[in-house]
């Protein structure tokens, strides 16, 4: 008798923490939001969004002198959401919604047309000629230095990025 005590009673600690553990495994928290980098390249503006778990989206765009507003947090949600707008002060204007479950894969509206990020991670906006004109693009953004310099030397080293600063520097200065 003393040994199926025995037993029973290291049965019960176990079974508890394997319940524990399979429970844990259900409970899904809002993953962390990213570490967002805000900056202008000569008549140009980026947001990069950064999280840990190895994703980064990268939006390039016309509105230098804009404002960039944007609001997330941790929710019960399971997916992170982060809305945005950014804005030029003569009125022309973007949004965008962009949510992931864990850091790593994540959807992406911009002006109420949603992109598949497997396809492109770089996006560069353009609002000048009356429409919002999104180029998706796909770049290995994963070796972009987080800085300024390094993000502007990564601006200008892109044939696409480079040109599309080049263009909003010709445009600004007719």
């Amino acid at each position: 008798m003393l040994r199926s005590e025995s037993l029973h009673h290291r049965l019960i600690p176990l079974l508890f923490i394997a319940l524990v553990v399979l429970t844990a495994c259900q409970i899904r928290a809002t993953p962390p939001g990213p570490d967002t980098h805000l900056g202008v390249v000569d008549e140009t503006g980026y947001t990069l969004f950064h999280w840990d778990e190895g994703l980064r989206i990268f939006i390039w765009d016309d509105l230098r002198e804009g404002g960039w507003v944007s609001s997330g947090g941790s929710t019960e949600d399971a997916v992170y959401r982060l809305e945005g707008l950014a804005e030029a002060p003569d009125g022309r204007s973007y949004r965008y919604i962009l949510g992931t479950e864990d850091g790593q894969t994540a959807s992406l509206t911009i002006a109420d047309e949603t992109f598949d990020v497997q396809q492109g991670r770089l996006f560069i906006v353009r609002t000048k000629r009356g429409a919002i004109e999104v180029e998706q693009l796909q770049r290995d953004l994963s070796t972009i230095p987080l800085s300024h310099d390094g993000i502007g030397a990564f601006g200008r080293a892109d044939s696409a990025v480079a040109a599309f600063i080049a263009a909003n520097a010709t445009a600004e200065t007719e």
